[in-house]
């Protein structure tokens, strides 16, 4: 992607109704419902990430892993892209040569 550093791991977290690998594939073939980042620069699914969670009851609950998802992820390095329940601003700063970022 581009600004992406050298060695950083970018992932986006989502939530659908539809399986993984049917939500890549719609996000691929672009349109109303795709992201754009996702649709010019995803290139695979990352099963190993999200395998142990379960299909869940309802909206709420979907939203509430995603964050949770996502907030991990971050807390083992990844740099996470998504809307995770609420609009994304993406803000970066250098701090001793590594690359921080935070989501408000």
């Amino acid at each position: 992607m581009p600004g992406q550093l050298k060695g950083e791991k970018w992932v986006y977290v989502g939530q659908s109704a539809k399986t993984p690998s049917e939500r890549f594939a719609q996000h691929k073939a672009g349109g109303w419902f795709a992201n754009p980042d996702v649709m010019k620069y995803g290139q695979r699914l990352l099963p190993a990430l999200y395998r142990k969670i379960p299909p869940l009851a309802n909206r709420g609950a979907a939203e509430r892993a995603e964050a949770t998802l996502a907030r991990a992820l971050r807390e083992r390095g990844f740099f996470v892209v998504g809307k995770h329940g609420k609009p994304v601003v993406i803000r970066r700063t250098q701090t001793g040569g590594r690359a921080q970022h935070g989501v408000s």
